[in-house]
């Protein structure tokens, strides 16, 4: 039996899923107009708008009258909903967290000091520039933000779909998790500096094209943050039990 040929349409709508995937095209971010997306993809107005109706079709796109077609918002909600739930309700789970992200956010910063390029080291620079003057300004809330936004652009520098992907999925819980991390974690001044100082060791491993030293500061902060919560979570015992009567 011959093999079937790919539609137009299908292979247009598999182009703006890669792009998706890739972070070319962003949750919440508006598709180019049908006129553009033809040029681009050197094809008909009609195959696009097919194109657009079938991700619509797979909940990816939102399609709104006269207001055009946007990536939908939530398509990383069903992976971490259940995670808030967890993390909240049950603290030792963070270490869990942490032991993921060892793992994954090590891989992430390799890849990224080997294969950032220009527009990534830009985008890199952006988010630790924000971490810094949230540092610098004491805002612990906007210091969180920072901190998601400065590992998820290193690993979209690791031009990796599927660890891109992962971390944007983890974007909301990592979010919530530093916020309850930071809360306790930066009563302490040499902590927060700490962290801060290993922020930077990672950044510059990457923009020096040091996979290996890249890989290694990544590992030694989420390690550091762990021995900090361990011994943050100790202390708190210690004075609930002092608390007793």
């Amino acid at each position: 039996m011959p093999r079937k040929t790919p539609r137009v349409a299908d292979l247009v709508m598999q182009e703006l899923e890669a792009m998706m995937l890739d972070g070319q095209l962003k949750a919440g971010e508006k598709l180019p107009p049908e006129r553009a997306l033809a040029e681009r993809f050197q094809v008909s107005r009609p195959s696009i708008r097919e194109a657009i109706q079938k991700l619509v079709a797979k909940g990816l796109v939102d399609s709104r009258q006269g207001g055009g077609n946007y990536i939908c918002q939530n398509m990383s909600a069903s992976f971490s909903d259940p995670l808030h739930a967890l993390l909240e309700g049950h603290p030792e789970a963070r270490q869990d967290l942490l032991e993921y992200r060892t793992t994954i956010e090590g891989a992430c910063a390799w890849y990224a000091a080997l294969r950032a390029d220009e527009h990534d080291l830009t985008r890199l620079a952006e988010c630790f520039t924000a971490l810094r003057l949230a540092h610098e300004k004491d805002d612990r809330q906007d210091e969180a933000g920072a901190d998601v936004q400065f590992h998820l652009a290193i690993a979209e520098a690791s031009h990796n779909v599927v660890f891109y992907q992962m971390m944007k999925g983890l974007c909301a819980v990592l979010e919530r998790s530093l916020l309850l991390n930071i809360s306790g974690l930066y009563q302490r001044q040499d902590t927060r500096s700490r962290i801060f100082e290993q922020h930077k060791a990672i950044y510059e491993a990457i923009c020096a094209a040091k996979p290996e030293a890249a890989k290694l500061a990544s590992e030694q902060h989420l390690g550091f943050v762990g021995i900090s919560l361990i011994e943050m979570q100790r202390e708190q015992n210690r004075l609930a039990r002092a608390l007793l009567p």
